[in-house]
């Protein structure tokens, strides 16, 4: 619905979640984080800050959160900083898909890695703490709103 401009709806749509609590599983949790950073995303473009702040906010708490992998928040903190440092553009978009699924004539397929790489940019975009991602920002929102644009006219 955020790819057509429907951003009430989309709200309405990822609100279902709102009463879902973190329970650490991040295969379900990964997509929800997903959706909420979305929802920060609207947001912010429609004025609400501080909202959206603890949206993001609460996203790092759930990402803080210790795991049978990082037992403890010592752990879990050292894991995440990590990730953190090592998170890059080109790592979490799929230009390699899409230039794959294009050359061998598949938009559709292409198509699909572009959303893919949306959810992904928003997801860790919004959070603002990844260094590659704030420094590249501007070239991040140059590629969202490309890739909306194209899946638009799909």
């Amino acid at each position: 619905m955020y790819i057509y401009g429907d951003k009430e709806n989309a709200l309405k749509l990822i609100d279902l979640t709102k009463e879902v609590a973190f329970d650490g599983k991040y295969t379900i949790w990964d997509f929800i984080h997903c959706m909420l950073a979305l929802k920060a995303r609207i947001l912010k473009e429609k004025g609400n800050t501080t909202e959206a702040q603890k949206i993001i906010e609460a996203i790092i708490a759930n990402d803080l959160t210790p795991n049978k992998l990082f037992d403890t928040q010592e752990k879990m903190k050292n894991f995440r900083a990590k990730r953190i440092n090592r998170t890059t553009y080109e790592e979490i978009g799929y230009k390699e898909k899409i230039e794959s699924d294009l050359s061998n004539g598949d938009i559709k397929g292409a198509n699909i890695w572009r959303f893919g790489s949306i959810v992904k940019y928003i997801r860790y975009k919004e959070e603002g703490v990844y260094p590659d991602l704030v420094e590249k920002d501007d070239l991040i929102e140059k590629e969202i709103q490309e890739f909306i644009e194209i899946l638009r006219n799909a």
